[in-house]
């Protein structure tokens, strides 16, 4: 019988199981914090803000390859949480200490984000329909001249020719900062509601937290803050409305005279219906946010 063999290459003949040591998972890249990275946008200089040539670097790491959470930049500070929270906790005593029929939240959220961006972003939409309706009216004032109807100068045409250029430029301009700052708006807005919400689901009592479901609470995270969101979001559209389809129907009086009332007419008849079919899908809407 030959004898047992001995343990060769580093084995010592234990035959303990090897327990391993747990580790951490691998950190991924987007797991960043974002409040260290400079915002691109709060570091631009005059010129790349105006002309938003910051969103340069973004569009050429893009076109070569996938987009990461560095690559965007950090957080602007006028929607970081915490600032906003911070705010939120100044106003909102403010607002309590009033009668309660005069209490407002949206009162709270316009005092933190502020009344000036709004109007920045009105003034902005407003200024680029306007700029909108400027080719349209040049090209008004060309085809009559080549009709023989007016008379300009050689000066005057290669003015009338130049805006051309320059009021789409600046209609893009304007209306790109004014979605821009109501963009801004919609984050702070959301961001605020989105904390107040947390902490108060981690404040309520153990009875009431029987009384409301889970779905309830995400459906406040995801859908009523969204909803706010994008009411501010098309805030400048209910604005201006009014004055840009005053604007168009003048242009179109001008060019075909009283049959613009035929088309008024028609749009003012199919409002209730439109309006009808839009209650109809909130209704809807309210109905799957129930049932989920």
């Amino acid at each position: 019988m030959s004898p047992p063999s001995s343990p060769s290459n580093g084995d010592t003949g234990d035959t303990t199981p090897i327990i391993s040591t747990p580790t951490s998972p691998p950190k991924k890249k987007d797991d960043i914090d974002v409040t260290t990275i400079p915002c691109m946008e709060d570091n631009a200089s005059w010129f790349s803000y105006i002309f938003m040539t910051y969103l340069d670097k973004i569009f050429a790491i893009g076109y070569q390859r996938t987009l990461e959470m560095s690559d965007l930049g950090g957080v602007s500070k006028t929607d970081r949480c915490d600032i906003l929270y911070a705010r939120y906790e100044k106003e909102f005593p403010l607002e309590l200490a009033k009668p309660s029929h005069k209490r407002s939240l949206m009162s709270v959220l316009w005092k933190i984000v502020g009344y000036s961006k709004l109007s920045a972003s009105v003034i902005l939409f407003f200024i680029s329909s306007a700029c909108q309706l400027g080719p349209v009216m040049v090209l008004n004032r060309l085809t009559r001249y080549f009709q023989g109807q007016e008379n300009y100068n050689e000066i005057d045409l290669w003015i009338l020719a130049s805006l051309l250029l320059v009021f789409p430029f600046i209609s893009a301009l304007t209306l790109a900062h004014s979605t821009a700052i109501a963009l801004h708006l919609c984050a702070q807005v959301r961001n605020i509601l989105t904390i107040v919400i947390y902490r108060k689901s981690l404040r309520i009592s153990p009875y009431h937290r029987q009384t409301i479901s889970t779905g309830r609470i995400i459906t406040m995270f995801s859908e009523d803050t969204n909803q706010i969101r994008n009411f501010l979001l098309f805030i400048n559209f209910s604005i201006c409305a009014p004055f840009q389809v005053a604007s168009y129907l003048y242009l179109v009086y001008q060019q075909v005279g009283v049959s613009t009332f035929v088309g008024l007419g028609f749009t003012i008849a199919v409002t209730p219906i439109i309006g009808l079919s839009f209650n109809l899908m909130s209704g809807l809407q309210k109905k799957k946010n129930v049932i989920y």
